[in-house]
């Protein structure tokens, strides 16, 4: 279960990036479908007929104001229902620590290409269209989708000057900090453990650090994380991060 601290964090996040979109009005003329923008700041108005070359950016700014809206709606109930605090109430109770430099940021998130390295396709590891290597990351996928959390799988990352393929990388836009999950499922092999020792020394060389900004979960041939651990740890490093961003003023 998250903290309050992260609904708050989130909540805020989300509020003000509804602020940065133009109010949407939906209607019609015709048989053409209109979306109407109004911006509340500047006070101008457009509308876009479904004939018009712009329809594909307007129904995406809808998309996206109904997706906050919703999000929004959301986070309040659990934060209600989770906690018994009502956001409205107490939000006034926490402020945002923008002064926090994280070492994975926003910056190396969008820094961030598709290239990945190849391995055997396995169908019973597809998952939403990406092939895993293993069980075990199609449950962390899994995970972060439940919690409602942005990531990204396989992608290169560069630490200490070597080149590697970190297992996932996920975002927390409203914290601006990443942090990176690693399964290290053949511990009991010693080649296996030889190498990502490696790894896992560059990592820290470059400031990744376990319970801060890394999670490594460890497995042997016969012996995987289950679900639940899984879940609990990727929690737990969540509302580290954001005890730290949104903090409690009383």
């Amino acid at each position: 279960m998250f903290n309050v601290n992260y609904y708050i964090g989130t909540i805020n996040y989300c509020s003000e990036e509804l602020k940065k979109l133009p109010h949407i009005y939906h209607g019609s003329h015709g048989n053409d479908r209109i979306i109407r923008l109004y911006d509340s700041k500047t006070k101008k108005r457009r509308e876009f007929y479904e004939s018009s070359r712009y329809w594909k950016q307007a129904t995406e700014l809808a998309s996206r104001r109904a997706y906050l809206e919703e999000r929004i709606k959301i986070l309040k109930d659990e934060l209600l229902s989770n906690w018994n605090v009502k956001y409205d109430k107490h939000a006034s109770n926490y402020r945002t620590v923008p002064e926090i430099k994280h070492r994975l940021d926003s910056s190396f998130w969008n820094g961030l290409t598709d290239e990945a390295p190849s391995f055997p396709k396995n169908n019973n590891y597809l998952y939403k269209g990406i092939y895993f290597r293993s069980r075990v990351e199609v449950n962390i996928a899994k995970v972060l989708d439940r919690l409602g959390l942005k990531y990204r799988y396989d992608v290169k990352v560069t630490m200490n000057g070597h080149k590697y393929f970190a297992d996932f990388v996920v975002y927390l836009p409203q914290f601006n900090c990443c942090f990176l999950i690693e399964f290290f499922g053949r511990l009991d092999d010693y080649g296996y453990r030889r190498d990502n020792a490696f790894k896992t020394f560059d990592y820290f060389s470059e400031g990744i650090y376990l319970g801060e900004n890394l999670i490594i979960l460890c497995g042997k041939e016969n012996n995987m994380p289950s679900f639940e651990v899984i879940a609990e740890q990727i929690t737990a490093l969540v509302n580290s991060i954001a005890s730290q961003s949104t903090v409690s003023v009383l």
